[in-house]
């Protein structure tokens, strides 16, 4: 199945392959009981992380288009005429709202974005962050929160500086990297579901907790960075990331070396910052008290 996705349009991918699948549904184009790739075998058909079209079958699962959206072959559901006339009519109005919205929320996008990031650096007892998106790089949409079908891939850490321990629950984003000087970064894969929040409704996420040792370090990213495509078209790739990853300047403080990581993968796609683009670096500096 051919899907046509342009990862350097500001619309989000998982965005664009639920667009393009509901309006194949809808005006007939998939059939009922047609069967689509699974989520695994679509993202390595289309070059993109897995988690990205698990998402997008799960809002469409919730849209009443797709049957057994997390299993090894999707079914295209059956359509009531009156379940099509509502969906047609809901993407068109999408589509008049994108229009109109166009600049002015580019605008307003980033406005908000200017008054809510963080400095480069924020420091505390026993710690040191490099938020996430350490330079003013401004966001392209805003999703209507009231809107049906939206969520939000989420990574949440929480780190105790006096037990060098950090619990992570993972909601749709790549996995954390443990990076330390000198070695491999080690990927944290996390247990249970990892749906984007907001995909699925009353999905019970687990959690895994992390010993951190001297010199270690702990990232956090989306998956703007190895899907950002190269000159020829390819995606830079999780082994390209890991590679950059693993270099020299780990030693330095967490927003340089953050910066260091935008222009490395900057320099290996031709391209300038993207919002998805977004990273953060947790840097145990002393024993202190608990962050939460």
């Amino acid at each position: 199945m051919l899907l046509h996705l342009a990862p350097d349009d500001p619309e989000p991918l998982r965005h664009q392959i639920v667009r393009q699948l509901r309006d194949r549904i809808t005006r007939g184009k998939l059939e009922a009981g047609h069967m689509l790739p699974g989520h695994r075998s679509l993202a390595r058909q289309h070059r993109v992380a897995p988690s990205t079209v698990e998402a997008a079958y799960a809002v469409l699962e919730h849209d009443g288009l797709l049957i057994g959206a997390a299993t090894a072959e999707p079914e295209v559901a059956r359509i009531a005429p009156e379940q099509r006339r509502r969906l047609t009519e809901r993407m068109q109005l999408e589509h008049l709202v994108q229009q109109e919205l166009g600049k002015r929320e580019l605008e307003m996008a980033r406005d908000v974005q200017r008054r809510l990031l963080p400095p480069s650096e924020i420091d505390g007892p026993g710690w040191q962050v490099a938020p996430p998106s350490p330079r003013p790089w401004p966001i392209s949409t805003v999703g209507s929160p009231g809107s049906s079908g939206e969520f939000v891939a989420l990574t949440m850490a929480r780190f105790r500086p006096a037990e060098q321990r950090v619990e992570l629950a993972n909601a749709g984003a790549p996995d954390p990297y443990v990076l330390s000087a000198g070695g491999s970064p080690k990927p944290v894969s996390l247990p249970g579901p990892r749906l984007p929040s907001g995909a699925r409704a009353e999905i019970a996420y687990a959690s895994t907790t992390v010993a951190l040792a001297p010199g270690e370090r702990l990232l956090l990213l989306t998956d703007g960075l190895p899907e950002a495509r190269t000159s020829g078209g390819e995606p830079l790739g999780y082994e390209t990331l890991e590679t950059m990853l693993a270099d020299d300047h780990i030693t330095s403080s967490p927003g340089v070396w953050l910066a260091h990581l935008f222009d490395a993968v900057q320099r290996a796609t031709g391209l300038l910052p993207e919002d998805d683009w977004t990273a953060a670096v947790l840097a145990p500096t002393q024993h202190g008290g608990d962050l939460r």
